[in-house]
């Protein structure tokens, strides 16, 4: 196996080199596996999800608790919390095409730690290689635990620890296994201040701990500030060095379900227009043509009377309004598509939705043509300048959300019908 040490940083984000080091085993940093306990400030069962937004563009940031690998970094069944996003320039690693993959413990006296993380670009490409951390060689990992977040309930806030870290890394994409701490690894300190703060937001309003987060290495340094809600976990994170704040629209914690780490329709929905309730159908109308670029159904098509397009809706009922689009109530029939449904019918993620390239596959596997081009069906491109790169590179970020057959049929029937972009 061949394991790296940390070169430079870009943005906070880790960049490795290359070089050929001695492999063997370390300690499990967690005591045991690291998704046995849970900490009630941030409950991490698979299938958790919360919905954040950028509090100056709108756009949505989707983290997500995923199945746990067998081993990260020495740490048994880690609990993989993936961060995903649609603008290149939102957190997380703002400037690069990155998904984040990270992996945590909870330990048994519920100190929360990070073990390491990899990124994978908006077309689940895994990129740049692994990022390991680990307590500095000489330093008692349960005196100064890796990386830690979030420490057990007592003693409480306010108090601040400063542990000495090392950080190295595997130009695998990404690297499961458990090596020595290398000699040349890249030393640093991390420091985290915890205290009670005041927050309110869309998704919480309390009494939060906020954990003040500075990570001084010759490589990064990042000041990040987390706010916990109790019951509920992260409410919102503020990169100081960005200026970047993430405010929590929605969360659905624990639960035991599989889902996908994406961002789905519904997310960027709720981000856009700053709720999960509300509206009426006309203003939800409003917000989906924000982001679409197309105009909404009128009442009829969802087969629901006009004379209610007035009354309050939720998101949720909103969104379940949609689904009854081209089933046969209005002009609109769209028989088609359930051959296409039953094509995708056994994807994993099928219930989560699927992204609009994935829906194009199982559209020309049904035989009903080329793939439709997002630009066809009024879809924005972005363009932005890509650290990994060093070059202005252009996407259509919608084409990463993750839609529901007749969410994403809607929006390709809109363009081949020749429907005016907004």
């Amino acid at each position: 196996m061949i394991v790296s040490r940390v070169l430079r940083s870009i943005c906070g984000m880790s960049v490795f080199l290359l070089l050929p080091v001695f492999v063997g085993s370390q300690p499990n940093p967690c005591n045991g596996p690291c998704n046995s306990y849970q900490h009630s400030y941030w409950p991490m069962t698979v299938g958790n999800k919360w919905t954040f937004r950028n509090t100056a563009t709108h756009s949505p940031v989707v983290m997500t608790i995923q199945q746990s690998p067998s081993t990260f970094n020495c740490g048994t069944n880690p609990i993989a919390v993936y961060m995903y996003k649609l603008d290149p320039n939102n957190y997380w690693s703002p400037g690069f095409n990155a998904n984040l993959r990270w992996y945590l413990g909870v330990k048994p006296n519920l100190d929360i730690i990070a073990l390491g993380h990899y990124w994978s670009d908006f077309n689940e490409v895994p990129t740049y290689g692994t990022g390991l951390y680990r307590t500095a060689t000489g330093s008692d990992p349960n005196v100064y635990p890796t990386n830690v977040l979030l420490r057990a309930a007592s003693p409480s806030p306010s108090y601040s620890v400063a542990i000495p870290m090392a950080y190295f890394g595997s130009g695998s994409n990404p690297y499961f296994g458990c090596d020595p701490t290398p000699a040349d690894e890249t030393p640093g300190t991390w420091n985290v201040t915890w205290s009670y703060q005041g927050v309110s937001n869309p998704g919480f309003s309390g009494t939060s701990i906020l954990a003040q987060i500075f990570e001084n290495s010759p490589v990064s340094g990042l000041m990040e500030n987390w706010y916990f809600g109790p019951y509920l976990g992260p409410v919102q994170i503020t990169q100081i060095n960005t200026g970047i704040t993430l405010e929590l629209m929605d969360a659905q914690v624990y639960q035991n379900r599989l889902i996908a780490p994406g961002v789905q329709l519904r997310d960027l929905l709720i981000a856009t227009a700053g709720t999960k309730a509300g509206l009426n159908f006309d203003q939800w109308n409003y917000y989906v043509t924000q982001f679409t670029h197309q105009t909404g159904p009128p009442p009829e098509a969802v087969c629901m009377n006009p004379a209610d397009r007035g009354n309050v809706l939720t998101v949720d009922q909103y969104l379940a309004l949609l689904e009854n689009r081209g089933t046969g109530c209005w002009v609109e029939y769209w028989p088609e598509l359930t051959t296409i449904e039953n094509l995708a019918r056994n994807e994993a993620y099928y219930s989560s939705g699927l992204g609009w390239d994935h829906w194009n596959y199982y559209y020309s596997l049904a035989g009903y043509g080329n793939p439709v081009a997002p630009e066809n069906s009024c879809m924005a491109s972005q363009s932005y300048y890509d650290y990994q790169y060093n070059s202005w590179r252009t996407i259509y970020p919608n084409r990463y959300l993750l839609y529901s057959a007749r969410q994403w049929y809607a929006l390709v029937k809109y363009g081949q019908g020749g429907g005016t972009c907004q």
